[in-house]
């Protein structure tokens, strides 16, 4: 016998769906974007998967540091200014495809450049010229902060009213001079976090820097090298070495995450949100993958033997990597960019 029941005699409401899943298709692999010389890429970020960058070493020969742009399902060569060194870092505020972008690099460079009129010009910035920036991010134009180290110190600073100032003084008393600061990740809300050499953890609430300690047993040694979004506002943060890191703030503290064996002695990046491979990506050295979804045992995964610097992923859950051999300090060796998902344009020309 089949009972009709009316929906307003209970008091529950409809069970809420699940997210739908990132799910791979048959087609769906790793494939080469480039894997040639002209120096490793050292990062790569997009908008949407056909407004994606790409930068990273300079081979030395004249033309400045490798700087791609994919649009219109067609690479573009970017104008780096007239820059000679590597970039380590690209990154833009919001979701305007024509909205600036700010490349960070070897050399004190700080680039803004502009898709719209396919512009690029190099910012003024209050730190000695030897300065090696590693990381950039921000929330719009006059909210931009740069993060690295120069002269035997950390630098960290702070883009508002179009221009660019000194933030170290507002860092806490007890950071040693010497760290370098490698990647900057925040949210919306103010909440920043840093991550750098000499085990160092940063956070910045409501105005005010203060210093996160990091789990027991892991020295004052550690290099962190990427922080992202782990889910929640609780960042994950990735690095080593030997061992290889993974940490997880769980609100109140950082934890350690446990890797698959086998795992590189050091991971570079680390993306965090649905994929095709899962929930959390990082990435490290000998071509290392990592991946898995949230709560589950991880993989390991290897595509290539050259170190693997950066990931990101897009919003069809495609994945993006970046690397290459660092073979100097212009990072001038061979560069890998791959993909996994559907095939995008390989016409990716080096300049070489």
């Amino acid at each position: 016998m089949i009972v009709a029941v009316s929906a307003a005699c209970c008091d529950t409401e409809d069970p809420k769906p699940e997210p739908e899943a990132c799910l791979g298709t048959d087609g769906d692999r790793f494939r080469f974007i480039t894997n040639s010389p002209g120096g490793a890429f050292m990062s790569v970020w997009g908008r949407s998967s056909d407004d994606v960058y790409a930068v990273g070493g300079d081979p030395g020969l004249g033309g400045g540091p490798a700087a791609f742009h994919l649009r219109d399902r067609f690479w573009q060569t970017m104008s780096t200014a007239g820059t000679a060194g590597a970039l380590n870092w690209v990154f833009g505020p919001g979701d305007d495809p024509d909205g600036p972008v700010w490349m960070v690099g070897q050399n004190a460079t700080v680039l803004r450049h502009d898709p719209a009129d396919g512009q690029t010009a190099r910012e003024e910035v209050p730190s000695p010229a030897s300065t090696m920036f590693w990381g950039t991010w921000g929330t719009g134009e006059d909210d931009m902060w740069a993060v690295g180290g120069g002269d035997g110190r950390f630098q960290l600073l702070h883009r508002t009213g179009g221009a660019w100032t000194d933030a170290g003084d507002e860092l806490p008393a007890g950071l040693r001079e010497d760290a370098v600061l490698y990647k900057i990740w925040g949210d919306d809300a103010g909440d920043l976090w840093v991550v750098g050499s000499q085990s160092t953890v940063l956070r910045r609430t409501a105005g005010a820097w203060s210093q996160v300690p990091l789990p027991d047993g892991l020295g004052d040694q550690a290099s962190l090298l990427t922080v992202h979004d782990g889910g929640d506002g609780r960042p994950l943060i990735v690095g080593g070495p030997n061992p290889a890191l993974m940490l997880r703030w769980t609100g109140s503290a950082l934890e350690s995450l446990p890797l698959p064996e086998g795992s590189p002695p050091n991971l570079n990046g680390v993306r965090v949100g649905p994929s095709v491979l899962g929930d959390v990506v990082a990435v490290g050295g000998l071509g290392a993958l990592i991946h898995g979804r949230a709560g589950d045992a991880l993989t390991l995964a290897s595509e290539t033997s050259h170190g693997l610097h950066a990931v990101w992923v897009d919003e069809k859950c495609e994945v993006w990597a970046a690397g290459g051999d660092l073979t100097s300090e212009n990072v001038g060796g061979d560069g890998v960019l791959l993909h996994y998902g559907e095939i995008v344009p390989k016409s990716m020309h080096r300049g070489l």
